[in-house]
């Protein structure tokens, strides 16, 4: 029961897969499993992964189809040249899949990465940074910042092999959420907050550590 408590606790916090609906969920376990228990992150990133690359996938199967449809049933030549061109299929793809997996993760990260830029350009002291970084404002830098993010993967999302593509998903996700786990073992809290938790729990927990990056490795190591 607590195997699948705690597994609950850690889909619930990472993803917004409704796993809330199959049974009752204890307020305090929120945010204390996931702490305790950071050092299975890859496993979660790898459902992740394995999902959005399943909906890739998907769409790879779906939209050829979708788009003979449209050619039979609109007899238009430019509509022809459009719809028959292959970069427009993994585009869409790439789009597509980035929005799936934004959604599946909450925009926390991209949340993250606007305030990081929100942060590095503002000038001042490390406390206004800090102050800025925790506002409900989305700066140029901010914006800057989410571009130069989102639009690197959606191009990488965009050209990966379709037969491949559920195995990079996966390996990416594992390897994010590693990195994750790597900042907590190794970092420190800039001050009091919902991450110090998640420090305290790993910061210099070396057999803990091991664990999340033999899991990280095996997952990885097996899809390849």
């Amino acid at each position: 029961m607590m195997a699948l408590r705690v597994l609950k606790s850690l889909i619930l916090f990472l993803t917004t897969i409704p796993v809330a609906r199959l049974g009752k969920t204890d307020p305090n376990h929120f945010y204390q499993d996931p702490a305790k228990f950071m050092f299975l992150f890859p496993l979660i990133g790898g459902l992740i992964g394995l999902i959005a690359g399943l909906y890739s996938l998907g769409l790879y199967l779906i939209l050829p189809t979708l788009f003979f449809g449209l050619k039979t049933l609109l007899p238009i030549g430019a509509l022809h040249d459009v719809l028959s061109f292959h970069l427009l299929t993994k585009a869409l793809v790439g789009l597509m899949t980035l929005s799936f997996i934004l959604v599946l993760t909450g925009l926390h990260h991209t949340d993250g990465v606007i305030d990081v830029g929100n942060a590095l350009g503002m000038r001042g002291s490390t406390e206004d940074r800090r102050e800025i970084a925790h506002a409900w404002v989305v700066t140029p830098w901010g914006a800057l910042a989410f571009f130069l993010v989102m639009i690197p993967t959606f191009l990488g999302l965009s050209l990966l092999n379709q037969l491949v593509i559920v195995q990079c998903l996966i390996t990416s996700e594992v390897s994010a959420k590693l990195a994750m786990v790597t900042c907590a073992w190794l970092g420190k809290p800039a001050r009091e907050g919902l991450g110090t938790a998640f420090v305290r729990a790993m910061r210099k927990k070396h057999s803990l550590y091991m664990v999340s990056l033999i899991v990280a490795i095996a997952l990885c190591y097996l899809l390849s």
